[in-house]
């Protein structure tokens, strides 16, 4: 199995982030530094990561959790972390399938299968987020059908699915359907805009919704719920 690929599947990110930790001289075999993600791990082979030999995951979790609010996704951060939330799995080395940003909240889904995350990862697999979205002033009608046509972020099209105003509620409310779970990018066209997000909560993702599921809490997908997932 390639170095790249092995460190993914101990549940230390994706075979992209493992091929960075090996160019970067992070990753040692049988006590050298190894920096070709090429390399063909043998059985007999130990590999180390910040001086701990790493083993492939065999036991897959899948987890879905209701992100607060200003919690980071990274395990080095000195803020407060998703993985606070999610004690009882800390030892499985979880990685987010469906990031999103420090400021917004909403659903994620937690994993330590690296497969997963790539396939779901994948922009090609159109699937579709919902956003709960309130800004500090109304978005103008103008604006509103400037997001229904679609706009390019980073050199590529963001399709916006639907984008309505909440029904009952002020024109600062809105729901946004679309193709892409980025947040960041929703959230840098808006402000592109003129506006500032005051709230950005996924509320829905792959099929997947917050019911029952309170904000800081998680759950286990169902076997079907994977299933579906995994052949999409």
């Amino acid at each position: 199995m390639r170095l790249n690929k092995y460190i993914a599947h101990c549940g230390i990110g994706t075979r992209r982030t493992a091929a960075d930790l090996v160019k970067a001289g992070e990753i040692y075999v049988n006590g050298k530094v190894e920096t070709n993600p090429g390399y063909q791990v043998k059985e007999q082979d130990t590999v180390t990561y910040k001086d701990k030999a790493l083993h492939v995951v065999k036991n897959k979790t899948y987890l879905l959790l209701n992100k607060p609010k200003n919690t980071s996704l990274s395990k080095e951060d000195s803020r407060k972390t998703v993985y606070e939330f999610l004690k009882d799995y800390a030892s499985e080395n979880l990685i987010s399938a469906s990031n999103l940003s420090y400021e917004s909240s909403g659903l994620l889904i937690m994993t330590n299968d690296e497969g997963f995350v790539e396939k779901l990862s994948d922009p090609s697999q159109k699937l579709i987020a919902i956003y709960h979205i309130i800004l500090d002033k109304p978005l103008t009608d103008e604006h509103l059908k400037s997001l229904e046509k679609g706009f390019e972020f980073e050199g590529k099209q963001i399709q916006i699915k639907e984008i309505n105003y909440v029904k009952g509620a002020a024109r600062t409310e809105l729901g946004i359907k679309t193709f892409t779970y980025q947040d960041h990018e929703i959230r840098t066209i808006l402000e592109h805009l003129g506006y500032a997000i005051i709230k950005l909560d996924r509320t829905y993702f792959a099929g997947l919704t917050k019911k029952d599921l309170p904000r800081g809490f998680s759950r286990k997908l169902s076997e079907e719920e994977i299933s579906r997932l995994k052949y999409l």
